[in-house]
């Protein structure tokens, strides 16, 4: 959660979330020299927005912290609960598959490392391979510590602190943010820990990797500390983190000084923390610091503050991590503010970190830059200074996609296509989006992702109003099938959950091209309020078969009724619902209903002339389901 907030700022001081001033349409993206093969193309639809049961509580706080979906498989959500009137709060998981949710499930002994008045949250969630997932996340009361649960054939161990990092945390902030699982008991977490004392801690990254099974002790970011100015107050903060393979992984983030402006960094994290271990929920810091956000995805303010904030990135090859190093950006002075917003790692040894930065720290001159780890090194910074990036996914080394927002405050697109960015575009149908009744005055994808080459979701917000105050902020999805993207939209069934005009979809994962799911946040009708929790998922278009039967095949005319038609649409996932319309050339001869995916009807007396005809039924696409026709079947009408 604590990250989002820092994506955010990176979009505000770099200048890029700005109403519309004058500012030429970006032109469309220029086709690619070469382009990857494209696979099968698979349509999705996106199923309406699922209220997860007992979170809409008034004066309570739920949210969905982490989505992750293992390869070919199912789904898991990491969710959070609490009642803020007494204080009682629940982190859970629940998993998906094909579009049917199970029951919600708690990690073991989490509650119990918590302690009775204390406070867990799952912070990231990742599933190599179904039936084996990782999460972690932060525990505590008085201080917080960093823990990692691991699944096994479907089964929750125990949840036990990240190893060697009670060594390291002497002020009692140790939380677990991000992991990365390349395959099954080769995990990488990063997090944060704490030196000093509580009342005056200093906040350090560290990372802990699991290989072949076996957990090893946390060791800080290297070079990070060095990196950021620790010792002169400076603190430092890891955004993203991605592995390619066992010992193959990289990260990134920002640095800061701690006397920088909040709108300019990681908005006092260590403050965060204090006010976890002080028994507040970090959930409902979040709900604040979103809310005071729709301001700034409308219009960005100029950057405030003379001190510096230095993206950073990191890298791990063969097992061995390198030390912190800042991307070399053309152009920036001394005083920039930039971060890493995303990391991605397609291949070992080959990793792309995205970012948006700023020329100065009080200038809106900037934009969105890329570097490449080759090996051991990065490359020096690609620019583009009309796009800021919020997410990255990338299938393959040299191929990826950035999402985020542009110059006039639009949700854009910029590929990556053999190691060449191309133009940033805007999102089809991002500048139609409105919120009952009023357009969007800004959008902004929040998070991506690309199973297949050409294949990608994104999900996104956007604020209706105006720049300086919006009236709603909401939230968006899209779909691109074989290199085409679908126009953005507003989920299904989002506008009868968020009827005060917020809603916050974050975090997107994917078993498969269209076989995804997202999951937010949304305010609660009524005097007392609320946040409530949504999950959203896309599922592929299912083919259908139609099939159609005939009780006789022969009627006399005048007693049609002796004539029963049945139909059964079927499909390889699921039970097709809807109706089916039997046809006699171009008359309708009766329309049924399906129930279980089968149906019938009765003929009409004198319905038709006498004669010989061919039936066939047509289904009609519903929900996930495609439209279908039967081959047809011969019905004679004698005198």
């Amino acid at each position: 959660m604590r990250h989002r907030s820092v994506v955010f700022a990176s979009l505000v001081t770099a200048g890029l979330v700005v109403g519309a001033g004058g500012v030429p349409v970006l032109a469309a993206e220029a086709a690619p020299a070469a382009t990857p093969a494209a696979t099968a193309p698979v349509h999705g639809v996106w199923l309406p927005a699922r209220e997860l049961p007992g979170t809409s509580v008034a004066s309570g706080v739920a949210s969905v912290d982490a989505v992750a979906c293992a390869p070919g498989a199912e789904c898991v959500t990491a969710d959070d609960t609490m009642n803020l009137n007494t204080g009682a709060s629940s982190d859970f998981l629940l998993s998906e598959k094909s579009g049917s949710w199970g029951k919600a499930q708690q990690i073991p002994g989490l509650a119990a490392l918590a302690g009775r008045d204390g406070t867990a949250q799952i912070t990231s969630v990742a599933c190599p391979v179904s039936g084996y997932c990782v999460a972690v996340g932060f525990y505590g009361n008085t201080a917080t510590h960093a823990f990692v649960a691991q699944e096994t054939r479907g089964a929750w161990g125990n949840a036990a602190q990240v190893p060697g990092l009670a060594a390291l945390d002497t002020a009692g902030l140790g939380s677990a943010n991000l992991v990365s699982c390349p395959s099954i008991g080769n995990c990488t977490v990063a997090g944060d820990y704490g030196t000093g004392s509580a009342a005056d801690p200093v906040l350090h990254e560290f990372v802990a990797s699991e290989a072949n099974g076996a957990w090893r002790s946390a060791i800080p970011v290297p070079g990070l500390d060095a990196l950021a100015d620790v010792a002169g107050g400076n603190e430092a903060t890891v955004t993203s983190l991605s592995c390619a393979s066992a010992g193959n992984c990289a990260l990134g983030g920002q640095s800061m000084s701690a006397l920088s402006s909040p709108a300019a960094g990681p908005a006092g994290f260590a403050d965060v923390r204090r006010e976890v271990a002080s028994g507040r929920s970090l959930t409902r810091f979040g709900q604040s610091a979103r809310l005071a956000l729709a301001s700034p995805l409308a219009s960005a303010p100029k950057a405030t503050g003379p001190d510096p904030v230095a993206p950073f990135v990191a890298s791990e090859v063969n097992g061995t991590w390198g030390n912190a190093t800042e991307p070399a950006i053309p152009g920036l002075t001394g005083s920039h503010q930039s971060l890493v917003t995303s990391v991605q790692c397609p291949a070992a040894g080959h990793c792309v970190a995205a970012g948006t930065y700023s020329v100065s720290a009080t200038s809106n001159s900037g934009g969105a830059f890329y570097v490449t780890q080759s090996g051991t090194g990065w490359s020096a910074a690609t620019t583009n200074s009309t796009f800021a990036p919020a997410a990255l996914a990338c299938y393959s080394a040299g191929n990826c996609t950035a999402a985020g927002t542009d110059v006039k405050g639009v949700a854009t697109i910029q590929r990556e296509v053999n190691g060449a960015w191309g133009a940033a575009s805007e999102l089809p149908g991002a500048s139609g989006l409105a919120y009952k009744g009023k357009k969007a005055v800004a959008s902004l994808v929040e998070s991506l992702a690309c199973p297949s080459a050409g294949n990608c979701s994104a999900v996104g917000l956007y604020a209706t109003g105006t720049a300086a105050n919006p009236t709603a902020v909401e939230s968006f999805v899209a779909s691109q099938v074989n290199g085409a993207w679908s126009a953005a939209q507003v989920p299904p069934g989002l506008a009868s959950l968020s009827t005060s005009g917020f809603t916050l979809a974050d975090g997107l994962a994917c078993a498969s091209a269209a076989n995804c799911v997202t999951g937010g946040e949304y305010a609660v009708a009524g005097a007392q309020g609320g946040i409530g929790a949504f999950v959203l998922t896309e599922v592929p278009v299912q083919p259908t078969g139609t099939l159609i039967g005939l009780s006789t095949g022969t009627v006399v005319y005048g007693r049609e009724q002796a004539e029963r038609v049945s139909v059964k649409v079927t499909a390889h996932l699921g039970v097709p619902t809807g109706r089916v319309v039997v046809w006699a050339g171009s008359k309708t001869v009766c329309a049924i209903a399906l129930t279980s995916g089968k149906g019938s009807c009765l003929l009409t007396a004198k319905e038709l002339g006498t004669g010989t005809y061919h039936l066939v039924a047509r289904y009609s696409a519903s929900a996930q389901y495609a439209q279908s026709t039967s081959v047809p079947r011969t019905l004679v009408v004698k005198k």
